[in-house]
């Protein structure tokens, strides 16, 4: 995440600096620079939309596994019943006299 904040910054600071030294009229390089940062606007609304869509895409396949709905994975309610018939068994497997 770091790198693309460091090149989204990168690109913006770049173009800033090439509309201010490109030897256009003022008003020219001001359109320019209101261009520029519609575009920038625009770009970092759609990447925004697409990272809300990934999470939300990530969000449904955490759900859907914690409900069981792939078939693999056990409830946690169902997992705590399961260890503790294995610790009752192991417990009383101990606890019953050895015959020779």
């Amino acid at each position: 995440m770091k790198t693309f904040t460091a090149l989204l910054t990168g690109l913006a600071a770049g173009a800033a600096i090439g509309t201010l030294m490109a030897p256009d009229k003022g008003s020219k390089t001001r359109d320019k620079i209101v261009s520029s940062a519609k575009d920038f606007g625009d770009m970092l609304i759609q990447k925004r939309d697409e990272g809300i869509e990934a999470l939300q895409d990530l969000k449904d396949q955490v759900v859907e596994m914690t409900k069981g709905g792939n078939g693999h994975k056990k409830s946690t309610a169902s997992r705590r019943q399961s260890s503790r018939s294995t610790r009752k068994t192991t417990a009383a497997t101990a606890a019953a006299p050895k015959t020779a």
